[in-house]
């Protein structure tokens, strides 16, 4: 069952509710508006954290910031850092100290006078930093998934190609069937141009780990692909274990939690460039089967350039 953006909130705190003893909110996780030191004179306050991740794109990281006992809980927060210097020096992994700045209507956040007070020491540190929402330009994360044919895979082994991700699970009879024949309308669409269809990749991934198995899988795809098990060469239907599966949706910012017969879940389509990096996502109200194929021409077109 599919849940509209604005209830998507609630539902990331109550599943953080569910997991943790705190629920760790996401503060303007679908970007920030370009802004002078002018327009963010509302709000002013120190933070101390942990870069997640950065985008090149925008010039935002998104920041794991430390709880305020008695004040306030762990937060993912995105910012923007107006000084590209500054910006370029910042990793993931690095914890910081800085001064936020927040506009009057929230809708613009930047970081100023950071101070970077350590950094991971291991590799393992970067591995062990909470899944968060991924910004534009972040590269996706290399987590194994298994597709409808028992074979062992993940994102990363699709580079050199345009991917589009989604998710469903297969015994949902509302809103998944119709995101599912969305897909089938752009894999269609992909194949009358050659060079799109084999330079591109759909892959649909189930939220429904302990039913979903590739066999499941595979009989659901061929639903969509009029029985033609070729069709799974352009598009995969795969399966996760549950804990890597939160880490991927998490990073596609995709929410969702089994209810007494369903599984609620917001819906997304994203689009990952050929160098393995987020371009752009839709959500169930921005869906179009050319426009979304158009993105994908771009993104070939953008690489062989």
């Amino acid at each position: 069952m599919q849940i509209n953006r604005s209830f998507a909130a609630v539902l990331t705190c109550s599943l953080f509710l569910i997991s943790t003893s705190g629920c760790r909110q996401l503060r303007n996780p679908t970007g920030l508006r370009p802004a002078t030191s002018t327009q963010l004179s509302a709000t002013q306050f120190h933070i101390n954290g942990i870069v997640l991740g950065k985008s090149p794109v925008s010039n935002q990281v998104t920041i794991e910031e430390a709880a305020v006992p008695g004040t306030m809980p762990a937060i993912m927060a995105v910012y923007g850092v107006p000084d590209s210097n500054t910006f370029r020096k910042l990793q993931p992994g690095d914890t910081l100290s800085a001064d936020a700045l927040l506009s009057a209507d929230d809708s613009v956040h930047i970081l100023k006078n950071i101070a970077v007070t350590s950094e991971p020491r291991n590799p393992d540190q970067l591995s062990n930093l909470p899944p968060h929402p991924l910004l534009a330009g972040e590269t996706v994360p290399r987590i194994p998934m298994v597709n409808q044919d028992g074979k062992t895979t993940a994102l990363h082994d699709f580079q050199g190609k345009a991917i589009l991700v989604t998710f469903v699970d297969t015994q949902c009879t509302d809103d998944c069937p119709i995101i599912s024949k969305l897909f089938a309308s752009i894999d269609h669409v992909l194949a009358q141009n050659s060079t799109l269809y084999s330079r591109s990749d759909l892959i649909t991934v189930s939220l429904d780990p302990a039913h979903d198995t590739p066999s499941v899988l595979r009989k659901y795809g061929l639903q969509y692909l009029d029985g033609n098990a070729a069709g799974f060469s352009h598009w995969q239907f795969v399966d996760l274990t549950p804990k890597n599966l939160k880490r991927l949706a998490t990073s596609f910012g995709v929410v969702y939690m089994p209810s007494h017969d369903d599984i609620i879940h917001t819906i997304e389509i994203s689009l990952i460039s050929p160098s393995g990096r987020l371009l752009q996502s839709w959500d169930g109200d921005h869906w179009d089967p050319n426009v979304i194929a158009e993105a994908v021409g771009a993104a070939i077109a953008q690489t062989k350039s």
